[in-house]
């Protein structure tokens, strides 16, 4: 492993220490139980990757833990439009069959794993990261907000961050795959240094969320989000 590689990877996981303890200090972790794991998940997939780098270096594991966190991703936007519309149930049954039709879209959309090899990272980003899954998460996202204002169902601070910090976090991404795969293996620089750029500034997003004061909620919210009182 390189160590512009390595750098990014360790400030990365800097700035998901800061905001897992945020989550657990101010008791966010139970406004999007879903989050709290997928930003453990990250933070543990680098630790494992720059600690152990000769057996989680991989292309399998780097393929693993991309699926994973796909997979949460998709469920902290399922847990936060279920949260959302937990007294509407139309908005509930609308958005339940979204993310049923997103999932099967997944599976469409999913690549078959070539034989990278080891170090090979231009190759592993390639297959593990395909831009449709992104685009699949960014219209569930997408979708979410809007229903919520189609429904006027107010969305809670904490969880408009999340969903805000994903969404453009994935365009950045998206943007920076494509780069990649039309400058080849040489964009590879420029691909790391886009992606770590968009995603601590994304974590910088949520960090904030986490640590600031609460804001009063509104009468609508206390309502529509009975659970917020306890957390928030």
């Amino acid at each position: 492993m390189d160590s512009h590689r390595a750098f990014v990877m360790n400030l990365g996981s800097v700035h998901l220490l800061v905001l897992l303890g945020g989550l657990m200090w101010h008791r966010r972790d139970r406004l999007c139980r879903s989050f709290f794991v997928y930003a453990l998940a990250v933070f543990l997939g680098d630790r494992l990757i720059l600690t152990w780098p000769e057996r989680f270096d991989t292309a399998r594991f780097w393929l693993f833990k991309e699926a994973l966190y796909w997979v949460l991703k998709l469920a902290v936007a399922t847990e936060i439009g279920l949260l959302t519309f937990a007294r509407l149930p139309r908005a509930r049954n609308f958005l339940s069959a979204l993310v049923a039709g997103l999932a099967a879209a997944a599976l469409l959309v999913q690549l078959v794993p070539s034989a990278a090899k080891p170090g090979d990272q231009m190759a592993w980003v390639s297959v593990a990261s395909p831009r449709g899954q992104a685009s699949l998460l960014v219209v569930l996202l997408a979708v979410v907000l809007t229903a919520a204002q189609y429904y006027r169902a107010p969305v809670h601070p904490f969880h408009r961050s999340l969903l805000v910090g994903f969404a453009l976090y994935l365009v950045a991404y998206t943007a920076a795959l494509t780069l990649l795969r039309e400058l080849g293996a040489p964009g590879y620089r420029y691909f790391l240094a886009l992606d770590s750029t968009a995603y601590n500034a994304t974590v910088g997003v949520w960090t904030w969320a986490a640590w600031r004061r609460a804001p009063e909620l509104s009468p609508g919210a206390r309502i529509l989000q009975p659970w917020a009182g306890a957390a928030w």
